[in-house]
């Protein structure tokens, strides 16, 4: 292949390669690179190239070595100045992440070193005077600077740092001498005029300074945003000079320009200090209404001093001017009387703006109230968001100051109370904000506070610990051990937590879960002495425990053993158990189940004569429903104790007994008292029914007889008005009726049998004459009574023995003329 042609070839791949690397596709260029490195191994840009992404990509170790091969291989010195340049970059690199320090290759003297070689080669880069604060002293940068302007001379910002440099010395002359000598060569720049306009304003030569920021303002070409410093200090400028409608129009024009952002601040504070001076109210009120209040404006910017770019890649400083303490006194003496809302909350937005700029926290918390009070929270998440950080700066003011920290607590929480988006707001502070309780001791208002927040939020904020220990020391075992719990199981290699969580199991008298949370405890950390003897502790307690619950158990047994026997007592022993158990209650000396009794005091204790008495103690004493305990009062009276078991047993034998008149009615269940009521020949008819409704009916009137005869009075009577609806189906069925007349607001409607009830069934019964004269009587009876089925009827109107009886016997004589 033909030279030419080869240069060609590799002309086109590297300048692809560039393209690759500008457009940010690191993948591909890497990949050219490497396909170079093949074709053409004595070219050098390929390599540069990657060396460059490797510094990138902050892998500083692999770009030294692309670089030191390069400058190696850069027999001509082509491409020395930023070889060496880029390697006093990476040398200058410090590692702050352990992780990453292999990647690192940091080295001061190297790069100093490779910075005074990049000065001395002849393809110097710029950036080498650009980053000359890294390597030289103050009086060695005023050499660097000059030998930067002269190598060149169009480049504005070298003759910036070095008049920059003279004014730190205070050679004031020589700042001077170097801002004409630009201009003078015609270097043309917003930023050279603009810091010669500061010399001048600093020397308070308003009207020069004012003539130079608007020469400033002409060379300033790059978009109106970079204009509204040079409005702004055009402003300043004017208003020294006495002319106020001149500086109320620059400073407008900074305002309009800005009003999007927090650069607004100069040119608003600089008019709304303009208008209280001169008193005019309706240009305040008037302004407030343009400010805009955003999340970019709620920063103070560059209020306390910051940058600003005039010019490209060159970046000046801009300052407020005069004061801005003067400015932020001038301005809290304006009224808020006569203000709109809106307008109150705009000047309390200021407010706050210029009492962040002069760092006045208590001034900050009261003006962010204000706004939100003025304005309220909804769509100023950004300003509760400040609120938020305000309370913690109170919290560590207080701290400072050694103060209280109960004020500040109160007013975080009535805070949280008053506007609830605040708590998710408050969530990033929580750990400073328990930390600083937790130190206090405040452990009573962490447990209050943090009821504000989730169990998720705690968790996130690493507070369980905090929570844990401040319920623990407020009594509250129980959710400590839940929060020692959950701890665990976000951190199952907390010694401590084990710790603590035996330390409330044995609290709870626990002790074997105690051992066991001690156990894993020292499998964490086999030398912690602390675990070590409260695991000893807890052992000894558990083997007293233990033998304890034998003992317990065994006594227990005895006690089940002895009531079982209570069933067995005649009614005469359970009364004077039950009358002895209920005087001994009330003596004085009764407690835990125990009394001293003196063996006189038995018959009157059990209600019975001494001799029964006496065998009823023995008794008891050998069934152990009562047992002597061996102790004594201070008069030798023996002490008894009461098997804990005997009154609950008691009780449940008597709820056992039946009814009275239950076992007098079926006692009276005789075939002749079932004669007299015609139940035999009653049952002989129903048996001789259809086979549909013979066991029906045979089923309801055995329970009709049998609720009867024991006195059941409320099932009586509602069986009886079954019973009847039930027997006159049966007869109108067996007369061929499918349908029964009934009337409908006057008018006879048929009516499927199945579907009526009682009154129907009376009614057409009555209408037809069927059974007799007085059967209406008779059945209404049943019919009547029986809504006593509801409990309200019932309550209204007692029900009674002589209506159960009425039912009954009027449901007997209807079924002897039916059936």
């Amino acid at each position: 292949m033909i030279k030419s042609d080869e240069e060609e070839i590799y002309k086109e791949k590297i300048d692809q390669a560039w393209k690759f690397y500008w457009d940010d596709k690191e993948t591909e260029a890497n990949a050219l690179c490497a396909e170079l490195r093949l074709d053409f191994p004595k070219k050098l840009a390929y390599e540069y190239i990657e060396s460059l992404i490797a510094i990138n990509n902050k892998r500083y170790k692999e770009a030294e070595k692309y670089l030191l091969n390069l400058l190696d291989r850069d027999e001509k010195e082509a491409m020395t100045g930023r070889i060496c340049y880029n390697l006093s970059v990476i040398y200058e690199k410090k590692c702050y992440e352990s992780s990453k320090a292999a990647d690192y290759v940091f080295d001061q003297s190297k790069s100093k070193y490779h910075h005074e070689k990049s000065r001395r080669a002849k393809d110097t880069p710029e950036n080498v005077y650009h980053m000359g604060y890294s390597h030289y002293s103050d009086g060695e940068r005023i050499p660097l600077f000059q030998e930067a302007i002269v190598k060149f001379p169009d480049e504005p910002i070298f003759y910036i740092y070095l008049a920059q440099q003279y004014r730190r010395n205070e050679n004031y002359k020589h700042e001077l001498l170097v801002y004409n000598d630009a201009i003078n060569k015609e270097v043309v720049s917003a930023s050279l005029y603009f810091n010669l306009a500061w010399y001048y304003y600093k020397s308070k030569a308003y009207s020069n300074a004012l003539t130079y920021y608007q020469e400033s303002l002409k060379r300033s070409v790059d978009g109106e945003n970079r204009k509204w410093p040079l409005y702004y200090m055009m402003g300043v400028c004017q208003q020294h000079n006495h002319k106020l409608e001149d500086a109320e129009s620059s400073f407008r024009q900074s305002f309009v320009l800005t009003a999007q952002n927090s650069d607004c601040w100069f040119g608003f504070i600089s008019l709304l200090n303009l208008y209280a001076e001169t008193g005019n109210e309706a240009a305040i009120k008037s302004l407030l209404v343009e400010l805009l209040i955003t999340e970019e404006t709620m920063s103070e910017g560059s209020l306390g001093g910051g940058p600003v770019w005039l010019s490209p890649n060159i970046t000046d400083s801009i300052y407020f001017e005069p004061d801005i303490a003067s400015a932020y006194k001038s301005i809290k003496k304006i009224k808020v009387a006569g203000m709109t809302e809106l307008q109150q909350g705009k000047l309390w937005f200021t407010r706050l703006i210029l009492a962040k700029a002069v760092y006045r926290e208590t001034d900050i918390h009261q003006a962010l109230k204000k706004v939100i009070s003025c304005l309220g929270a909804y769509g100023h998440d950004y300003i509760l968001d400040e609120l938020a950080s305000s309370h913690v700066n109170k919290f560590d003011e207080s701290v400072e100051k050694r103060g209280k920290l109960d004020p500040a607590v109160k007013e975080l929480t009535k805070d949280l109370d008053d506007i609830y988006a605040l708590r998710a707001l408050v969530v990033p502070h929580l750990e400073t904000i328990i930390t600083t309780l937790f130190k206090a001791e405040l452990f009573q208002t962490i447990i209050t506070f943090v009821t504000y927040f989730t169990q998720q939020h705690l968790e996130e904020a690493n507070l369980l610990f905090e929570l844990a220990y401040s319920s623990s020391k407020l009594g509250d075992d129980d959710n400590a051990y839940k929060l020692y719990l959950r701890l665990f199981e976000l951190n199952p290699n907390s010694s401590g937590v084990c710790n603590n969580l035996g330390v409330i199991a044995g609290k709870k008298k626990d002790f074997a879960q105690a051992v066991d949370w001690y156990k894993k405890g020292l499998i964490i950390d086999p030398n912690d002495e602390l675990i070590k003897n409260n695991l000893k502790s807890s052992q000894q307690r558990l083997a007293e425990q233990q033998e304890e619950a034998k003992i317990k158990k065994r006594l227990e047994q005895e006690q089940m053993e002895a009531i079982a026997q209570l069933k067995k007592e005649s009614d005469f022993a359970l009364d004077k158990l039950s009358t002895f158990l209920a005087n001994i209650k009330k003596e004085s000396g009764f407690k835990d189940g125990k009394l001293a009794i003196p063996k006189n005091r038995f018959p009157q204790l059990m209600g019975a004569q001494k001799q029964f008495s006496d065998s009823l103690r023995d008794q008891w004493l050998s069934k152990k429903y009562l047992t002597e305990t061996g102790e004594r009062n201070e008069f030798q009276v023996m002490v008894y104790a009461i098997n804990p078991h005997i009154e609950s047993e008691l009780t449940r034998l008597e709820n056992y007994k039946l009814p009275a008149h239950w076992i007098a009615g079926i006692a009276s269940m005789t075939p002749e008292k079932l004669e007299q009521h015609h139940y035999f020949n009653l049952i002989e008819k129903i048996r001789r029914a259809n086979k549909k409704f013979s066991p029906l009916l045979e089923r309801d009137y055995n329970e009709l007889v049998f609720n009867a005869l024991v006195g059941n009075d409320k099932a009586t009577i509602v069986l009886s008005g079954s019973m009847v609806e039930l027997v006159l189906t049966y007869y109108f069925e067996k007369k061929k009726m499918a349908t029964i007349p009934v009337m409908d607001k006057g008018i006879p409607k048929p009516k499927k049998l199945y579907n009526c009830v009682l009154s129907d069934l009376i009614d057409y019964a009555e209408s037809q004459k069927l059974f007799g004269n007085d059967f209406p009587h008779l059945s209404n009876l049943s019919r009547i009574y029986r809504n006593y089925i509801h409990p309200g009827r019932e309550l209204k109107e007692r029900l009674d023995k002589t209506k159960a009886d009425l039912c009954f016997i009027s449901v007997t004589e209807i079924l002897k003329r039916v059936l």
